[in-house]
């Protein structure tokens, strides 16, 4: 009967280390999607512009090495997060999205890279040139604006169905759903400790739910998002895009490693040490 428990409690914590990957991934996830579908690029032509204007001298492997300093940054990334959380309160809530501070906001993406970009092309870029590039970021009639107009007018005109997709991604990225797996998980593993009276037999069954925690997540996953990508991208953004997985192969990685030195660490550990007996207890 302990047996039959602790498989259930293992299959209980598969469901909850899945979930917890999800709940760590699924932001930076999307933040990237929607980066690299709307914000990155039009942001980086803009600094173009205004680079190859003001320095003729440019080469194309310069302004390829600009691109990869905008779409990399911590800060755009940090920048579209906070522009998908303000879409969907708004539209959770009935309300209207403030596009005017979220440009404001966007203008600084350059201002945090200007070192970069200046090492890049070896020049000082002068504080005039950055008011210009600011200016044209935050433009109302330019082009970024238009394209931030347009999926929140996607998102918040959508149907149903994207009010409820939109409830379930802030559900599950929520810090509650986050805290209360790892506090499952513990609950599990020292349930698991308890009905088999040993200090380490948890340690396979963490291990085998690893394992298969990292299939999941590391191979089925991204096969699943790559099947789905497309449905919701029309579904919500009212675009194509693509959602990076890389992630979630991360994830899987590390929960295969974990996995694997759990296993041996119970077979260590049940070679060295008996288990304790009822007395123990």
């Amino acid at each position: 009967m302990k047996k039959f428990v602790s498989v259930v409690l293992a299959i209980i914590m598969v469901g909850l280390v899945v979930l917890l990957c999800i709940n760590i991934s699924i932001k930076s996830m999307a933040a990237k999607t929607v980066s690299n579908a709307v914000v990155a690029n039009e942001t980086t032509d803009q600094i173009q512009q205004v680079i190859t204007e003001n320095f003729p001298n440019v080469t194309d492997d310069q302004i390829q090495q600009i691109q990869e300093v905008i779409s990399t940054s911590s800060s755009i990334n940090s920048f579209t997060d906070d522009l998908l959380n303000q879409i969907t309160e708004a539209t959770l809530n009935g309300e209207q999205v403030d596009t005017v501070s979220i440009m404001n906001q966007l203008s600084q993406v350059f201002v945090d890279n200007v070192a970069q970009i200046e090492q890049v092309i070896d020049q000082d870029i002068t504080d005039e040139q950055i008011q210009i590039v600011q200016e044209r970021l935050t433009d109302q009639n330019g082009a970024l604006q238009t394209k931030i107009n347009e999926v929140v007018d996607s998102v918040q005109s959508g149907s149903t169905s994207t009010t409820e997709f939109l409830q379930t991604y802030q559900t599950v990225s929520s810090m509650a759903v986050r805290v209360g797996c790892i506090i499952g998980i513990i609950v599990c593993i020292v349930l698991i400790g308890l009905l088999n009276r040993s200090l380490y037999d948890w340690s396979i069954y963490a291990g085998v739910v690893a394992i298969v925690s990292a299939i999941i997540i590391g191979l089925f996953a991204p096969l699943v998002v790559n099947a789905i990508e497309f449905t919701i991208g029309l579904r919500v953004l009212n675009m194509s895009i693509d959602i990076p997985v890389s992630m979630l192969r991360v994830e899987g990685i590390v929960l295969g490693v974990i996995g694997i030195i759990l296993i041996v660490a119970y077979i260590i550990l049940s070679r060295k040490f008996p288990k304790y007996e009822k007395s123990y207890y």
